[in-house]
């Protein structure tokens, strides 16, 4: 996410992702969206629910926290959806598959 948002906001003279705070909100939203996801799908809450909040939340925290104009709120949608899947696969070809469960990814690594 960090890279993506460096990538977005490169154009402008200052790039924000460069200061500590920038780092810190976006490093929380991170951890606190992985949070949700995992205590969500734990307790039984509904996949719509832990799935769609964190994807929310990082897709708009970062639109307000920036300020984004409409070409950076556009190329960063399109960036983060796109990051998804490919970490789901990267995470799955080492043998993690929770990220994306309902899409199976084979191992290459035979995990017993």
């Amino acid at each position: 996410m960090i890279l993506v948002l460096y990538y977005v906001l490169k154009q402008r003279d200052e790039n924000p992702i460069k200061q500590n705070k920038a780092i810190i909100v976006i490093s929380f939203l991170g951890v606190l969206s992985m949070f949700i996801a995992k205590y969500g799908a734990n307790f039984g809450f509904p996949w719509w629910l832990f799935y769609t909040l964190p994807m929310f939340l990082t897709i708009l925290v970062p639109v307000f926290y920036f300020k984004m104009n409409k070409f950076e709120i556009i190329k960063y949608i399109f960036l983060i959806i796109i990051s998804s899947p490919v970490i789901h696969v990267i995470l799955s070809l080492f043998g993690w598959k929770n990220y994306m469960p309902f899409i199976k990814i084979p191992s290459l690594f035979k995990i017993v």
